[in-house]
């Protein structure tokens, strides 16, 4: 037997020893590689179709929002309501479900319905992956509190988010304010609280009069909590 035979003899018997071990591992990276493919457009397509939803749900929105109180039909917030759950329900792994959520908040107080409200903020806090948008809930739910007088439920949710991060500082120190304020526990605002407040009430004594048949003086907005 020469040189070549021996090899080939030797190549044969390896082959026979280890061959069905390199074939069981060759197929499953190939599974592995298919599967990695498949999943990241999976994902690709999730992401396209809840961006689909939420366009057509933010469109709805700005139309409640901008239409006059006798023009929104029930059949457009319907429409709005409907896309914003399909992606609290189908798509919560995506931002655009806790950015639903935001807009859902918005509409119920603008409908009078802190609870609801109350209920779709606290959607986002629980489930959203993005901690911007977790923090930006607490900021509008705090809010919110302070509206239902819940200084109380404010306070702790401040403190909570203090221990979540930085994130919307400014924010939480206001609403903070707002809350010991309603709680008539003034001397607890810190000095920087103390200066916003003031600057916000001179601007406010500033502002003109406006008087009309029905009432003597103007009602100051409490502005959006959501």
């Amino acid at each position: 037997m020469d040189h070549d035979e021996e090899q080939l003899v030797a190549l044969k018997q390896w082959w026979a020893h280890y061959g069905s071990t390199i074939m069981v591992g060759i197929i499953l990276a190939l599974l592995i590689l298919l599967g990695w493919r498949y999943w990241n457009q999976h994902q690709i397509s999730v992401r396209e179709e809840a961006s689909g939803h939420y366009q057509t749900a933010i469109n709805a929105f700005r139309e409640l929002q901008s239409a006059p109180a006798a023009a929104v039909t029930a059949t457009l917030r319907k429409r709005f309501t409907e896309e914003a759950n399909i992606l609290l329900d189908n798509y919560k792994n995506t931002p655009y479900a806790a950015l639903s959520g935001l807009l859902l908040a918005k509409d119920a107080l603008s409908q009078n319905n802190p609870a609801e409200a109350v209920n779709s903020l606290q959607w986002v806090i629980d489930k959203s992956a993005d901690p911007l948008l977790s923090q930006l809930a607490r900021v509008r739910l705090a809010r919110v509190y302070v509206m239902q007088n819940k200084p109380d439920d404010a306070l702790a949710l401040v403190e909570q988010a203090s221990a979540k991060g930085k994130e919307y500082a400014a924010e939480f120190a206001e609403v903070k304010g707002d809350a010991l304020v309603a709680k008539n526990q003034m001397q607890e605002l810190s000095e920087e609280q103390q200066q916003v407040r003031g600057l916000l009430h001179m601007k406010i004594d500033t502002l003109p009069v406006v008087q009309d048949d029905k009432t003597s003086e103007p009602k100051p907005s409490k502005g959006e909590a959501a």
